[in-house]
């Protein structure tokens, strides 16, 4: 009983000491290692072979691609798995956090990959849902999903916040010559409500941090001076792409971000599109091609009616 406890202690200093994030593994030419954190106390399944529970540590694994799952030790048939890619000497870091249902949970997934030049560093940082406003040690970056390069390496932390949901601390470490993505899931919170504006040094859009549910724009007999390129042969109404930080903004079958299995497309920022409609919960739905329609986040998008 005192030795499993000590081993326990052991696994949790570790843990720690990796700052939960991805590491190098000194002398591991051929290994790699694979960090498991969860809440509560979870079995540990790679490739459906139980291998433990968490918190669990290992270095025993060989590079690959793996399917991980867990199931709370207390109740095994509340599961949830993921898939990692387990690099050459590198460490891979997994926090899961198991709420009511899955809308209530998080978890977030730390992967490295190389890049072409030694010396360069990347950060992307990809949520469901998506839009989420992303802040590296205090300043906000963007909306996810976003890739930066302005951070050096070492030791950082990551909140990930949008209103109605519960915000996600990630701290990770960033190595020269990789690229560091931040794969998570937030975790609904029924009692956060208001809205939501990043400030700081980053470069967003006004618009697009009004707020995270904002109503549509009420109709009105009067139309406003479009601004599009398109205003002169597009009717009205319609919707323009604001920046979204990548470029482009996922169009939905329904309007709903925390499913990732809905996306129809992708349209580019500045684009202009035939508006449709809108509910109440900030989405506007929109003709992305002829005789197609689909919906998107309404706070990177400008209505002209």
């Amino acid at each position: 009983m005192m030795q499993s406890a000590m081993r326990r202690l052991i696994l949790i200093v570790m843990a720690g000491l990796v700052l939960s994030g991805c590491s190098l593994i000194p002398g591991r030419n051929k290994r790699t290692a694979l960090n498991v954190t969860s809440e509560p106390e979870s079995l540990v399944y790679i490739n459906d072979r139980e291998v433990g529970t968490t918190p669990y540590y290992s270095e025993e694994v060989e590079p690959g691609e793996y399917r991980l799952q867990l199931a709370v030790k207390d109740k095994p048939e509340i599961r949830w798995q993921t898939q990692v890619s387990l690099k050459p000497q590198l460490l891979t870091s997994v926090q899961r956090e198991f709420g009511e249902n899955e809308e209530n949970s998080s978890y977030y997934v730390l992967t490295l990959e190389s890049l072409s030049s030694k010396s360069a560093i990347e950060l992307t940082v990809v949520t469901v849902p998506d839009s989420v406003i992303v802040k590296v040690d205090g300043e906000p970056v963007g909306f996810a999903p976003v890739t930066t390069d302005d951070f050096e390496a070492g030791e950082h932390e990551a909140v990930l916040e949008t209103p109605g949901y519960r915000a996600l601390t990630v701290p990770f470490n960033l190595l020269a010559g990789h690229r560091l993505t931040v794969t998570a899931q937030l975790a609904r919170d029924q009692g956060l409500t208001g809205e939501m504006t990043a400030t700081g040094s980053a470069k967003l859009d006004d618009e697009a941090t009004k707020s995270a549910s904002p109503k549509p724009t009420p109709r009105s007999k009067a139309s406003p001076t479009p601004t599009s390129t398109r205003s002169a042969t597009l009717k009205t109404p319609y919707v323009e792409i604001l920046e979204t930080g990548t470029g482009w903004l996922r169009v939905r079958s329904e309007p709903d971000a925390y499913n990732a299995d809905n996306e129809l497309t992708k349209v580019d920022v500045g684009k202009t599109f035939p508006y449709v409609e809108a509910n109440d919960d900030g989405w506007y739905k929109i003709e992305y091609d002829k005789g197609k329609t689909g919906w998107i986040v309404a706070r990177y998008a400008k209505l002209y009616e």
